[in-house]
């Protein structure tokens, strides 16, 4: 199963049965760059939190955790690993066709969109609704980092405002939401 990301400041929490000795708690967290992780552990009842002074981006980190209970007995050592994100930047939306705010657009136009290179398909969505929130399901169609929502028709009625409203992903789990409308021509074949 792939490793859990981290972001390059976020926080571990340990979580432990209330008979945990709190004060048998061993934790260590090494970097595959860094070697120890430095950073504050501090209890919450029984949740033992690490806050990091800063993670390399990219290290892989290795947890490891040695504990008793309150009868002194050992419990099970704990060992995980985590991933840093290399990167925490999201995809960004580089252009948009119709443009925000656009009018007298015709209602068998294509929707195109295009976003940062990072971007993952499978992990972008896009919600296109018309007047009172009318679901609209073109057909999407990807070319490298362009989105087109394909117009079969004439999918948007006259003079209807439609909102586009996009969640890009990336590979690291960043994501980015952007939402603008625009609006139709008020008839289909103008004089």
């Amino acid at each position: 199963s792939p490793m859990t990301l981290l972001r390059k400041s976020e926080q571990i929490r340990l979580v432990f049965s209330g008979d945990v000795d709190s004060s048998s708690v061993v934790a260590s967290i090494n970097g595959s760059m860094s070697g120890t992780v430095a950073g504050l552990w501090a209890w919450t009842d029984s949740i033992y939190v690490f806050t990091p002074n800063g993670y390399r981006p990219g290290e892989t980190l290795a947890l490891s955790v040695d504990a008793k209970d309150i009868h002194l007995n050992e419990m099970e050592r704990v060992v995980a690993a985590f991933q840093v994100r290399p990167k925490e930047t999201p995809p960004s939306l580089v252009s948009r066709m119709p443009a925000s705010g656009e009018s007298n657009v015709h209602t068998g136009a294509h929707i195109t969109m295009t976003f940062s290179d990072d971007v993952i398909p499978d992990s972008t969505t896009v919600r296109l609704t018309g007047e009172g929130g009318r679901i609209i399901s073109p057909t999407r169609s990807w070319a490298n980092s362009a989105l087109t929502l394909v117009n079969g028709g004439s999918l948007f009625r006259p003079g209807e405002t439609m909102t586009v409203t996009v969640s890009a992903g990336d590979s690291y789990a960043n994501r980015a939401d952007y939402s603008w409308s625009f609006t139709t021509r008020p008839e289909t074949d103008p004089p």
